[in-house]
């Protein structure tokens, strides 16, 4: 069989934007399926996403956009990709409750459109959770800043690193032999 440019390769990892991408089979006890593997550079995220997910096909058929020679097409696979491939690792990996729960909220409106008709009965309900959230998300930020300012380094601590530069660069160049 020969290789195809448009497909993702099995078991040859290829580099798109940040991220390495490649497929491979997963295989259980009852079956085997197969994933489009996704990382980071170095390796160390990863997620699996099983050919029984839409998002495998998704991610297959931007792909092949990608690898495209029609510069409009790569161009738009690559957005889709680095988009989907960044989204899954912020959502993975951003420890913040606020943005966990609005991710949950965009789920729910997702599966629930009608909660954003303004004539919907649950629409005054989502959308004061939505508020609430938001506000609860800014009165949090502004703590979070505020102590993030406390922690900045002054003008007193740069010039104390930029004399300590100074003499590790002196005490260096004392070592080499002249």
């Amino acid at each position: 069989m020969e290789d195809r440019k448009d497909v993702i390769p099995f078991g040859k990892a290829v580099r798109v934007g940040n991220y390495k991408v490649w497929r491979s089979r997963h295989r259980s006890a009852m079956s085997e399926v197969a994933v489009v593997n996704v990382s980071s550079l170095d390796g160390l995220f990863m997620v699996r996403i099983p050919s029984t997910m839409e998002m495998y096909g998704w991610i297959c058929m931007a792909y092949g956009d990608y690898v495209s020679d029609d510069v409009s097409r790569k161009s738009q696979g690559e957005a889709v990709l680095t988009t989907v491939f960044g989204n899954i690792l912020y959502t993975s990996c951003i420890v913040n409750g606020y943005y966990q729960r609005a991710l949950e909220m965009l789920a729910t409106v997702y599966a629930h459109p009608t909660l954003l008709d303004r004539k919907g009965k649950e629409h005054k309900t989502f959308m004061k959770d939505v508020k609430g959230l938001c506000e609860a998300f800014l009165e949090w930020r502004k703590g979070y800043d505020a102590q993030e300012r406390l922690h900045e380094p002054t003008d007193d601590d740069l010039h104390r690193e930029e004399i300590a530069d100074e003499a590790m660069a002196m005490l260096e160049g004392s070592d080499s032999p002249e």
